[in-house]
């Protein structure tokens, strides 16, 4: 790199002594609302692995790779200058991602990232602000502090907050007396004054998280954060209560969530109150388990709870028994992708035991039935929600998998559900 490159002295000084500066550009101001429309397609476009829904924060990695418009920050003459100033040498490039910060989220606790003795210092990071740091659509915050011996950075008082509040500004960051710096990051944050809840996703036994992609979109788009979870596919013997503890786990730190179960994950759904403090459940296309009974007997007593000629299928399921029995109101452009994010879940135990659930949780719950599904059958299960949960249950025009064939009509759904919670919190405080 030329050393004239462009990096005011004053700049330098501070990033050497403060261990921070806080720059203008890459990207002018007039500039920002294509490249902001190019970040939320490239966010709307990502995928796992490089996709992580978590509960605060929407993640894309490998924004290298994502767009021309996205060349001008790594190539960003001031910022390599920063870069070679700082580490003092040749360096390399590591990583670039995007995130999306959720409106009114709760400050992290202060925690160290990389400690004073790794190999990966020294390091430079930077955080592009693309919309303009407020107290009403999330924050974005990078903090300078001298750990003690033990690494504990939340014994110091004194840390400093470093926030670029302005769109388009940069702050750019190094190791500061050894301490951990931040990731490079693209910020967005959600327009403040939306409504937002949290939905998790849990996939059931013949798909894996991913399929739960096209419904995230439509939920984001609403202003609600999703949480995605992953059920393990090698644990037969593991009972229902273990699956039902693996998702209050994911749901860890998360406001209430509301949590919607796919096809056989239904049995795992009431036992999730027990683990996780949460707002709704939701049962999709999905089975209701029964107190004191296990699954196996209450197909053996009632054989039309499903379909006659799904339960001459026998696992693994191929492209082609997928294909007509889970994916066939899909549209043709969706079937590739809907085949690829297919995976057996076999939860053995949580079939054959008796149902461990004593009493139903003091919790709202909602059954969504889908008229033209092959697998479980639908008149049956919405007999059955309103018997055991005392619901009246919603239709939906769709087969099995209405996440993947009708993402728009389901997030409507959902997001109404989410609504009708909030009025219910509402008339409590009258």
């Amino acid at each position: 790199m030329a050393s004239e490159d462009e990096f005011p002295a004053s700049a330098a000084e501070e990033l050497q002594h403060a261990g921070f500066t806080i720059i203008p550009g890459p990207i002018a101001v007039d500039l920002l609302a294509g490249f902001a429309a190019a970040y939320d397609a490239a966010m709307a476009s990502g995928d796992a692995p490089d996709l992580k829904v978590a509960s605060t924060t929407t993640r894309l990695y490998d924004f290298v790779n994502r767009g021309v418009e996205f060349d001008d920050l790594y190539l960003y003459p001031p910022l390599l200058r920063a870069s070679h100033h700082a580490i003092g040498g040749s360096f390399k490039f590591s990583s670039i991602l995007g995130r999306t910060l959720r409106p009114h989220t709760a400050a992290q606790d202060l925690h160290v990232d990389i400690k004073r003795d790794s190999e990966d210092l020294p390091m430079v990071g930077f955080i592009l602000m693309v919309d303009e740091f407020r107290y009403g659509n999330g924050a974005t915050r990078s903090v300078l502090v001298s750990p003690d011996e033990t690494g504990d950075a939340s014994a110091h008082q004194s840390a400093r907050a470093i926030c670029a509040r302005s769109i388009g500004a940069t702050s750019i960051s190094q190791g500061f007396r050894g301490v951990p710096i931040a990731a490079s990051v693209l910020a967005r944050h959600n327009e403040p004054g939306t409504e937002m809840s949290v939905f998790c996703l849990v996939h059931g036994s013949a798909q894996g998280p991913t399929g739960w992609k096209l419904l995230v979109a439509e939920l984001q788009a609403r202003g609600h954060d999703c949480i995605c979870v992953d059920l393990p596919t090698d644990q037969p013997d593991s009972s229902a209560t273990e699956y039902a503890r693996r998702i209050g786990e994911s749901i860890v730190g998360a406001d209430r969530p509301t949590v919607v179960a796919h096809s056989a994950s239904g049995l795992f759904l009431p036992l999730v109150p027990d683990h996780a403090q949460v707002d709704r459940l939701v049962y999709l296309a999905s089975v209701i388990p029964l107190p004191g009974e296990s699954f196996l007997s209450q197909v053996q007593k009632h054989p039309t709870t499903y379909r006659p000629d799904f339960l001459r299928v026998k696992p693994p399921i191929d492209d082609a028994v997928a294909q007509h029995y889970l994916f066939h109101d899909c549209s043709p452009d969706v079937i590739p992708w809907a085949l690829s994010t297919l995976r057996m879940m076999y939860a053995k135990q949580a079939i054959i035991e008796q149902c461990p659930l004593e009493k139903w949780p003091p919790v709202p719950s909602s059954y969504i039935f889908c008229s033209e599904d092959r697998t479980i059958n639908p008149g049956w299960w919405e007999a059955a929600a309103r018997e055991r949960l005392h619901t009246d249950p919603i239709r939906m025009e769709s087969g099995h998998a209405p996440h993947v064939s009708r993402p728009k009509a389901l997030a409507e759904i959902l997001d109404s559900l989410t609504r009708t919670v909030d009025c219910a919190k509402s008339r409590a405080k009258i």
